[in-house]
C-alpha cells in the first residue's frame, strides 16, 4: 500500500473519532473545490441555450426535470437548445441521446463540471454539491418537493 493511501486511511480514521476535525476538513475541502470550480467557471461564457438537468442526484430519469425536458423538446421556442443530463450510471440512459441535441454525462465527471460552468440553466430536484454555485447570469431551477 502506497504512502498516500496510508495517509488517507489515517486521516479518515482520525476524522471518524473527532467531530471538530471532521467538520474543519469537510469545510476546507468544500472551499477548495468551490474555488477550483469558480476559477474555471469565470473563464467560460454562459450559454443561454444550454440546459443542465438531473433528477434525484443522477439516480433516475423522472419527476419535474423529466417533465420540463420533454416539454422543451416539444416546444419550438426551444429549438436550438442543447440538453445535458447527468446520471450516476450514464450507460443506462444513453437512449436519451436519440433525442435532438441531448447528451448524457456521468456524475462528477469532467463533462458534468464543464456543463455546470457553461449552462445557462440548471434544472434539478435534488440539492447540488456544495461547491457548485451558479454564476450571476445562470438560472438555477430547484424543483424540490416539500421543505428543504
Amino acid at each position: 500500500m502506497g504512502l498516500k493511501k496510508k495517509l488517507v486511511i489515517l486521516v479518515k480514521d482520525y476524522a471518524r473519532n473527532h467531530e471538530g476535525f471532521r467538520k474543519w476538513a469537510r469545510e476546507t475541502r468544500t472551499k477548495y473545490l468551490y474555488r477550483e470550480f469558480r476559477k474555471g467557471a469565470d473563464r467560460v461564457r454562459t450559454d443561454r441555450k444550454l440546459v443542465y438537468l438531473n433528477s434525484f442526484n443522477g439516480r433516475s430519469y423522472s419527476d419535474a426535470p423529466k417533465a420540463m425536458y420533454e416539454y422543451m423538446l416539444r416546444d419550438d421556442r426551444y429549438s436550438g437548445f442543447r440538453f445535458v443530463w447527468m446520471f450516476r450510471e450514464p450507460e443506462k440512459y444513453r437512449w436519451l441521446e436519440q433525442n435532438r441535441d441531448t447528451k448524457v454525462v456521468g456524475f462528477n465527471s469532467r463533462e458534468e463540471v464543464e456543463t455546470l460552468r457553461e449552462a445557462g440553466y440548471w434544472i434539478t430536484n435534488y440539492r447540488m454539491l456544495e461547491q457548485y454555485v451558479p454564476k450571476e447570469d445562470q438560472t438555477y431551477v430547484e424543483c424540490w418537493h416539500g421543505t428543504p
